[in-house]
């Protein structure tokens, strides 16, 4: 439904990023501008895809170029193959499965592909931690907000499968919890912020574990260079990663999961409107910019 202000018309349209997020289209009485934020993938759990839509001609358009100098070589369905492959680990070694990842998106899209693999048997019964509270707040505005969910999704919930629960799945609230759960032998999954490593409740939980060959930590979002993830992800074995104070030694098995990006690549819905406009890019380093940019012509 389109929003009036002053002289502008104003449509909010599905952008498939997180739940809730969207593109805008701004009409004015001499043009017409599509603004993108962050722009989702196609067939991301949960949400529905962005909107191909644009049925009238844009003047310009501000997009996102997050991956504009690759498209994403993992889909979905490998991602969970590699998740299930990391929880038989943890199962078969008795040890912890470490997961930093973002509360907004990334804890949920886990927890859908988790929720798959215990319903079908795909894995050992193993319990799920979910140690964010902001996360777990996350979670619930999902499961509030199931009007945003895409077909698979409700038809889960229509069966009497909530997508974002299973059993053996807790919620890790209060600070002490948190240290009680550190404490716990594996096997264990626990899922922690913050996504990088550069704070929250995963650093406590890798500083414990990392020194031990029987953890396996799994990397699910882009590591910025210079974050503790981005040293973790190209740590060999006896390397250190320093985490607060300290210097850790790795001994765990650190593997990445790349299919879980919640951004489109370079591959973007532009041709879905009817004709070429202007560009501008915005949120990617110059790099990924320029590649875009030449790859559009």
């Amino acid at each position: 439904m389109p929003h009036h202000i002053g002289p502008a018309r104003v449509t909010l349209r599905e952008a498939g990023h997180i739940l809730g997020s969207a593109s805008v289209a701004l009409e004015l009485p001499k043009s017409r501008v599509v603004l993108i934020g962050d722009l989702g993938r196609s067939s991301t759990p949960l949400l529905r895809d962005f909107v191909t839509g644009w049925s009238a001609p844009v003047d310009m358009v501000v997009m996102e170029s997050t991956y504009g100098s690759r498209g994403h070589r993992c889909d979905q369905l490998e991602a969970r193959r590699k998740l299930a492959a990391a929880v038989r680990r943890a199962v078969a070694q008795r040890g912890h499965l470490l997961i930093p990842a973002f509360a907004i998106g990334r804890t949920q899209t886990i927890l859908y592909h988790l929720n798959h693999l215990v319903e079908a048997r795909e894995v050992p019964p193993i319990p799920v931690a979910v140690d964010t509270p902001m996360g777990i707040r996350v979670t619930e505005l999902h499961t509030d907000s199931t009007g945003l969910f895409d077909d698979e999704a409700l038809a889960l919930l229509d069966a009497g499968d909530n997508p974002l629960d299973f059993d053996a799945l807790y919620a890790v609230r209060r600070g002490r919890d948190s240290d009680r759960l550190r404490e716990l032998p594996g096997p264990m999954v626990v899922i922690a912020g913050s996504g990088m490593c550069t704070g929250g409740r995963i650093v406590r939980h890798l500083r414990d574990r990392l020194p031990h060959p029987e953890t396996t930590v799994l990397l699910v979002g882009y590591q910025t260079p210079g974050t503790p993830g981005h040293v973790l992800q190209r740590a060999a074995p006896g390397d250190a990663v320093h985490l607060r104070r300290d210097d850790v030694v790795v001994a765990a098995q650190v593997d990445s999961l790349p299919g879980l990006s919640a951004h489109a690549d370079r591959t973007t819905w532009l041709h879905s409107i009817p004709v070429q406009p202007r560009v501008a890019l915005h949120h990617g380093d110059p790099g990924s910019q320029e590649s875009l940019a030449k790859s559009l012509g």
